[in-house]
């Protein structure tokens, strides 16, 4: 899981330095940079777990059991997001009253803030 942060932390950073150049407003510039670094971890750890099934089914050499390993695989993944879905519809209120944000949204959040008043100043006022 952890080979996905890099290419999301990348990805949220490009998102947000053309946000900021095209002048998109800075709270949903936020929040796209902010869901672009969480879930690029997720799905480069999905891509892992059907990998390691292939590499793990290979040997068996059979489409029928291929086709099912997969099957399996994607329940599997199913099950973990209504899970995840589940413990976001009982935790929400609590996490974000006590204003517990994740440290790279507050990052990219008040680098938004701070490179709309750079950016959008008149020319000749730097």
């Amino acid at each position: 899981m952890h080979a996905g942060w890099f290419p999301a932390f990348g990805t949220a950073l490009a998102f947000l330095g053309v946000g900021i150049i095209i002048g998109f407003p800075a709270v949903p510039l936020a929040l796209l940079a902010g869901y672009t670094a969480s879930t690029g971890p997720a799905f480069a750890d999905m891509g892992y777990d059907f990998k390691a099934g292939w590499l793990l089914r290979r040997p068996a050499n059979s489409a029928a059991f291929e086709r099912e390993g997969r099957r399996q695989q994607y329940f599997a993944d199913l099950v973990g997001f209504a899970v995840g879905l589940v413990v976001v519809a009982i935790a929400w209120r609590t996490y974000f009253s006590q204003d517990l944000i994740p440290p790279v949204d507050l990052v990219f959040a008040d680098t938004t803030r701070r490179a709309r008043r750079v950016v959008c100043r008149p020319s000749g006022s730097f």
